[in-house]
C-alpha cells in the first residue's frame, strides 16, 4: 500500500493530495489510509501542509533516497503498463 501511495505522489510533479483523494484512488478506508500516511511521515517519505480542514500529502523532494526511490518506483509503473 505504501509503494501505490508512494506511486500516487509521484505520479506528477509538486503533486499534493489529501487522506481522501489518496483513499478513492486506491479503494481504501480513511483508517488505513491515515495509518500508512502517518509511517511513511515518520519515516520523512512525505510530507503534509495544512489548508483550512485538510492535509495535504507529497514527496519529501529534500530526501535524495525518496526521490530516488520516488523515480525508481514511477519507471517500474510506466514500464509495466
Amino acid at each position: 500500500v505504501r509503494i501505490q501511495i508512494l506511486n500516487l505522489l509521484s505520479s506528477k510533479k509538486n503533486i499534493k493530495m489529501s487522506v481522501k483523494e489518496i483513499q478513492e484512488r486506491l479503494g481504501l478506508t480513511q483508517s488505513e489510509t491515515s495509518r500508512h500516511l502517518i509511517i511513511m511521515k515518520i519515516g520523512s517519505v512525505i510530507q503534509y501542509e495544512k489548508q483550512g480542514n485538510s492535509s495535504y500529502y507529497f514527496i519529501n523532494v529534500n530526501h535524495s533516497f525518496v526521490s530516488c526511490i520516488s523515480i525508481c518506483v514511477n519507471k517500474f509503473t510506466e514500464h509495466n503498463r
